[in-house]
């Protein structure tokens, strides 16, 4: 890009040190000018990145400096876009076809309504086998997920918080109560996770004993309690 005459020379953006988007006509700060971006130079988001909206068609990106300022940049919040420059890209990428269908979808955390196809869910998930190289797991600085659409639109994963059921209702038939429970706890679930997720079992009491049965699961806990052992497929 830099041979280009009159075109600035393209920026690979890093999140926690990955690539996440080129900004293919280059990068530059919206209310401060002249400012140059450098590989030396590291910034923090001052808030999460804003979609595009009725107010801001590119959205909004702004980033604090070492010394506390606050600066958007110029780019708004820039769509994932690696086309022409694929070597940053990681080893394993989700390639899409027109039997994959999505559903657009539209998220409560932001503040207001955002437009249409900024969110995508894959409502019949993947059986890609890139699928076995995504940890089961997503930490804050792995390396993110992308997947590109038939029609050369990049995607980004966005990982999501699952919420296990692990307690019957006390209106429940007796036959029927441990089918919405976790046999083991949460047991196998705390080794997976390094302990990141909590072993949800509790002693009997008063307040659950119309609810509560006894496990035999090699991997059951209790929150005071070390885990048993258990054989995790690599």
């Amino acid at each position: 890009d830099h041979l280009r005459i009159g075109k600035p020379p393209a920026v690979v953006m890093k999140t926690n040190g990955w690539p996440r988007t080129v900004a293919k006509n280059g990068l530059h700060l919206g209310d401060v000018w002249p400012f140059e971006f450098s590989s030396e130079k590291h910034f923090t988001f001052a808030a999460p990145p804003s979609p595009p909206d009725g107010k801001y068609d590119y959205g909004r990106t702004a980033i604090s400096f070492p010394d506390g300022r606050e600066h958007f940049l110029d780019i708004g919040n820039p769509p994932i876009n690696f086309t022409g420059f694929e070597e940053y890209l990681p080893l394993d990428v989700f390639i899409f076809t027109e039997s994959d269908v999505f559903e657009e979808i539209g998220s409560d955390l932001h503040p207001f309504p955002i437009q249409r196809s900024q969110e995508l869910l894959l409502t019949k998930g993947s059986t890609d086998p890139i699928c076995d190289s995504v940890p089961p797991f997503a930490e804050e600085f792995d390396s993110p997920i992308f997947g590109k659409l038939p029609s050369g639109e990049w995607l980004q994963w966005t990982p999501s918080i699952q919420l296990e059921d692990n307690g019957p209702s006390i209106n429940a038939a007796t036959q029927n109560r441990a089918s919405s429970v976790l046999g083991d706890g949460g047991g196998k679930m705390v080794i997976q996770t390094g302990g990141e997720m909590k072993c949800s079992n509790v002693r009997r009491s008063f307040v659950n004993e119309d609810t509560c049965f006894l496990s035999t699961a090699s991997t059951a806990c209790i929150a005071d309690q070390p885990l048993g052992e258990v054989l995790i497929p690599m």
